[in-house]
């Protein structure tokens, strides 16, 4: 079951890096905040497959709108990508529960950021 969720962070971390990046050619001006996001998804990427974060303890900057704006937009892709695991059985409720009580944290903490 580790290795399941491990596939499924995996999937899901990189579906949310793929689109990101395609925002990023659609809308130049988010760069920097985009930049900082990226580094944030290698480095959970990296952590998941078991190496060590490059970036690790680094202090959690302070959020932009933009910055905001799209790491809703990549939390949505990772939620969309382990229920698509989970319909196709690649993944159990269970892993998929464990995930989304995840992306639910990192959804409330970029709430409390914005108040």
């Amino acid at each position: 079951m580790e290795k399941e969720e491990r596939e499924a962070r995996l999937k899901a971390n990189q579906a949310a890096l793929a689109r990101l990046n395609s925002i990023g050619e659609c809308e130049p001006t988010t760069a920097d905040a985009l930049q900082r996001l990226r580094v944030e998804y290698e480095d959970h990427i990296r952590q998941v497959e078991g190496a060590e974060p490059q970036n690790a303890g680094t202090p959690l900057r302070l959020f932009s709108s933009e910055f905001e704006r799209l790491s809703h937009e990549a939390l949505q892709v990772e939620r969309r990508t382990i229920l698509q695991l989970r319909n196709e059985s690649v993944i159990s409720d269970e892993v998929l529960r464990h995930i989304q009580a995840d992306i639910d944290l990192a959804e409330a903490r970029l709430q409390h950021h914005h108040q």
